[in-house]
Formats: structure tokens, C-alpha cells, sequence
């Protein structure tokens, strides 16, 4: 009988200090709001939106870019560490980048990697999840997760909640071993 997948964590910060992980929300604020949740009708979104694991904001994050290509042009100007001091997001590498610190080290199976994304379905006004394949089967860092903000000057704010970072199991090999026919 093979073992079950598994994805394990290594917490760097203790509990209050990290980011906490579940798996992802259905519920999108944007969702909630159209009439009588018209939204949630739409089995395939509502599926992608729940089909992972995601790590939620502990706290509303807003930030401001002033359009330059230096980090100190990215300004967090509210909620950059957890209650209890931690470093959850800062002004990443510049050009007008947000990072969100997980502060845990992924481990995976052999063959098996990480894909980090924004949450699906997700919608943060002036900002873009940036995505990353991390090898998570021997990594020995803790991934962080980046957005980019596209709006020079606009006040860009992550809701207390909202999944900041979302990340789905994938097989290193299984792209390779698909032919796309038409």
C-alpha cells in the first residue's frame, strides 16, 4: 500500500509569529458582493478558489508605491510585522514589490514541488500575485510570496484574511508526461 502525499511544515516562528496555514477559503469579499452571490454559482471558481492551501493575512497589510526602481520606493505603511513582531511583509526587491514572509520551510515527498500563487479568484485593486515553483522536496529556505503592485501612489490594501499566498502540490514530472492534442 503506498503512503499517502504529504506536505509538512517547519515553523521558523513560534505560533502568533507566523503565518498560519489551511486549507484555502472559498469566500471572496468581490464574491460575496454580487447579487444573491451570484458569484459562487460558478462551480469551476468556486472549486479552484478552495482547491489548495492558503496563508491568510493576520492582519490588514496597506502599502504605497511611488513608481521607482529602488525597494525604499515601496512603502508598508501599516501592519508590517505579526502582533507579536515578526516581519510578515516588507518592500521586497523594489519595482514595486510586496513580499509576504511564511516563515516556514515546505517539505514535500521526492518528485513533488510547490506551486505558489495568489489566492485564486482573489482580487487586490492595484496589485498582481507573481507565481513561483518552489523545490520543495529539498529546499532549506523559507519561500516568500510576492505581489506586485501596478499603480504608482495608489494605497493598496490586503485585507485581514484575505489568502496572501496559496500553494498547490505538483508532480515534477507530470507536465512532461502530458501532449497537448488538437
Amino acid at each position: 500500500m503506498n503512503a499517502k502525499p504529504y506536505i509538512k511544515w517547519y515553523h521558523i516562528m513560534p505560533k502568533g509569529q507566523r503565518l498560519e496555514i489551511e486549507q484555502s477559503p472559498v469566500n471572496r469579499k468581490w464574491m460575496d458582493d454580487t447579487v444573491m452571490g451570484y458569484a459562487y454559482r460558478c462551480l469551476p471558481m468556486t472549486y479552484a478558489s478552495r482547491h489548495g492551501w492558503a496563508g491568510r493575512a493576520p492582519s490588514d497589510v496597506e502599502v504605497i508605491w511611488e513608481g521607482g526602481d529602488a525597494a525604499q520606493t515601496t512603502k508598508v505603511i501599516c501592519r508590517r510585522y505579526t502582533e507579536h513582531g515578526a516581519v510578515f511583509a516588507d518592500n521586497g526587491t523594489g519595482n514595486g514589490i510586496v513580499t509576504f514572509h511564511i516563515n516556514a520551510i515546505p517539505r514535500t515527498p521526492p518528485d513533488y514541488n510547490l506551486w505558489l500563487m495568489g489566492g485564486p479568484n482573489l482580487v487586490i485593486p492595484g496589485a498582481s500575485p507573481l507565481s513561483g515553483i518552489v523545490e520543495s522536496d529539498w529546499t532549506f529556505a523559507s519561500p516568500t510570496m510576492n505581489w506586485k503592485l501596478t499603480d504608482p501612489g495608489r494605497l493598496v490594501t490586503f485585507k485581514k484574511g484575505d489568502p496572501v499566498f496559496f500553494f498547490v502540490p505538483i508532480h515534477k514530472t507530470y507536465l512532461e508526461e502530458f501532449e497537448l492534442q488538437h
